[in-house]
């Protein structure tokens, strides 16, 4: 009977903390989604007296802060903004007036904290600049 409860809970555990991981997994996927998507939409409609050299910056840090809201620690090297709707970009750019850009974030991650299961998040969001 010990024997049983001892398998029996330790499954249980097992089980327990694999559906913790996922769920975790599955909120940062709906929260950097929205991250992407919230920061898209204050880039086309944000400040655009900025040079567009100081502008990228400007986007990155808006897309870190609002990721922190949500406990999700992006970095500028993992964040990518492109002119255009093309996959990949040279040169980093947020486009001109009425013109669309990308932004391409990857978040790497552990499953249930072995760092031999590494799993990169990659999250996209388009939209296009307002007439300024």
């Amino acid at each position: 009977m010990l024997i049983e409860a001892a398998i029996g809970i330790s499954v249980f555990l097992c089980l327990l903390i694999i559906g913790m991981d996922l769920m975790r997994l599955a909120y940062i996927n709906y929260a950097g989604r929205y991250v992407a998507e919230q920061s898209a939409r204050a880039a086309a409609a944000g400040d655009h007296t900025l040079s567009p050299d100081a502008r990228v910056p400007s986007i990155k840090q808006n897309i870190i802060a609002i990721a922190r809201a949500f406990s999700l620690a992006f970095t500028a090297d993992n964040i990518q903004i492109c002119a255009g709707t093309a996959p990949g970009c040279l040169t980093e750019s947020a486009g001109g007036p009425e013109q669309e850009f990308t932004i391409q974030i990857r978040y790497p991650q552990s499953v249930l904290g072995l760092s031999a299961s590494q799993f990169t998040f990659r999250f996209e969001a388009t939209a296009k600049n307002e007439r300024y």
